[in-house]
This record gives C-alpha cells, structure tokens and sequence, in this order.
C-alpha cells in the first residue's frame, strides 16, 4: 500500500507498506528513506495519512496501529476485526477513523480514546469505506456490489444500490457531501 502526506505538509512525504511488515516513510523531493516503522506481525496491507498529516494510520490481517508520522512512535493499536482489514480511513477533522474487511463489518472508531464506537454489519466482506465531508456518514462497498451509506451515529443505513456487476472497490464522497461515488467491476475485470 502508498499513501502521500497531506497537500499542506512539505516537503511531502510518501508511506509504503508491503509484505516485509514494515512501513517506510520517504522524502520525495530527496526520493531517500526517512525512517521504517516495525510493529506488525503480518503484511501491512493499508496505509494513510491522518488530514494534519502528524498522524499514520496502518494495517495488517486484523490489527490497526496509529503512529506520529515524524517520528515513526507508537501511537496506538486498535483490535476489533475478526478477518482480514481491507481499507482504513480518517474522518476529515482527523478525530475518527473508519475500517472495513474481511470480517463482513465496517468499524468506527474514536481517536481519542482509541475505543471501537460502532460495527455496522454487512452481509459479506466489505473492500472500501469513506467518511462524508461533515462525518455524519459513512459509505461502504463489499464484494457482493452493495454500496451503501450509514448514519455514522446510528449504525443505521440510510441508503444502498447494487448496480455494479461485482466488487465495489472505492467509495468516495463529493467534496460538499451530496454525491456518491462508488467503482467496481467483475471478477477478473478492471476495477
């Protein structure tokens, strides 16, 4: 997985992550390592950046980990899933984080406490979540070509479509809210 620091952040800086349980954080006007964090136990398959870009977020088969993104330090460990974390994300404001996987659920989560605060349970395995601009909700989309879109403090979904003809690989918000957009395709087809 990649993921670049927030526009703001200079210089900007580029996560990666892969079968090495590692993720290495790089210069990219230097194109040099800046450090590697070490703390998964399996294939780190998500990365991203909080929205100050001060924070990572990252994952590997069921466990979350949060690091100060200067320092490559611990910042806390989030436990929850039951299978295999497909994607991670922050809320806008950097204050909650949203995953999805394996497991059939979408989790929420306070950073502050680092506490799960909501499991919205899917009826199959879940490839992609986005929070809404505002962060009152939160879209989904799992293998079973469901998107949907959840009241994050309700857990309760507010609307759904399953027009793709196969996994639904990216969902994302417009920018004021209003839209949604969601990607897929078939087995074996461009997502």
């Amino acid at each position: 997985a990649v993921a670049f620091s927030p526009a703001r952040a200079s210089p900007a800086v580029l996560a990666s992550s892969g079968d090495d349980t590692t993720v290495k954080l790089w210069n990219t006007l230097t194109d040099r390592k800046l450090f590697s964090i070490a703390g998964h136990k399996a294939r780190v398959c998500c990365v991203v950046f909080s929205p100050d870009g001060r924070r990572l977020a990252s994952a590997d088969n069921k466990t979350i980990r949060l690091w100060d993104a200067t320092t490559g330090k611990p910042a806390g460990r989030l436990t929850g899933h039951t299978g295999a974390v497909n994607h991670i994300v922050f809320s806008i404001d950097g204050r909650k984080l949203a995953t999805c996987g394996e497991d059939k659920t979408v989790r929420l989560w306070d950073l502050s406490d680092k506490r799960e605060t909501r499991t919205l349970e899917q009826t199959a395995a879940v490839w992609s979540v986005a929070f809404s601009p505002d962060g009152s909700r939160v879209a989904s989309g799992n293998v079973l070509s469901k998107a949907a879109v959840w009241d994050a403090a309700s857990g309760r979904e507010v609307f759904a479509r399953t027009d793709h003809t196969g996994i639904v690989r990216a969902v994302v918000f417009s920018p004021d809210g209003k839209w949604l957009i969601s990607a897929g395709g078939g087995l074996g087809s461009p997502g």
